[in-house]
Parts: C-alpha cells; structure tokens; sequence
C-alpha cells in the first residue's frame, strides 16, 4: 500500500517538473546558446506568437476531455518565460560592461 502511495506521488512530481520546470529550463537554454547573436531575440518572439496562437485555438475549439493543447500552450509559455527572462538578464549584463 505505502508503495502504491510514493510511486503517485513520485507520478505527480515526474509531472509537475516535466510541465512547468522542463520547459522554462529548455527556454533559458535555447536562449543562452544564442546569447551572442545579433538576432537572438527571434527566437523568443517565435515562442510567443506560438504559444499565443495556440492559446487562442485551445479557446477558441472546445475540447471537452483533452487537455493537451491546453498544456501544450502552457508549455510554450514558459520555454517564452524563460527565453525573455535570459534575454533580459544577458541585455543587462552587457550593458553594464
């Protein structure tokens, strides 16, 4: 019984960091490969308008009893969160030298 207990919470966990943690550590990662590029900042406006279009057509489409555009867009968002938020700290970083 106490095993059946831990592998579901073990389950939940495996779920909470490949939904929210796996993608934002992903976007920071693209982001910081492309740090030096004159035309790094596409790549994070291309995660936002993906994930915006698709955040519109999970609203838009009802899709009773399926949620994976749903977290799929969620995912995008944060990949987007974590490119804009190393972006942001790699413009500072250069501006102060």
């Amino acid at each position: 019984m106490d095993m059946v207990l831990f592998l579901g919470k073990l389950q939940s966990w495996f779920n909470i960091f490949y939904i929210f943690i796996l993608p934002f550590l992903g976007g920071i990662q693209l982001r910081l490969l492309l740090r030096r590029r004159k035309y790094a900042w596409v790549l994070t406006a291309v995660f936002d308008i993906l994930a915006v279009s698709l955040l519109w057509w999970v609203k838009t489409t009802p899709q009773r009893g399926y949620e994976g555009p749903g977290l799929f867009s969620l995912q995008l968002l944060l990949i987007t969160l974590g490119s804009l938020l190393t972006g942001l700290a790699c413009r500072l970083k250069l501006n102060k030298k």
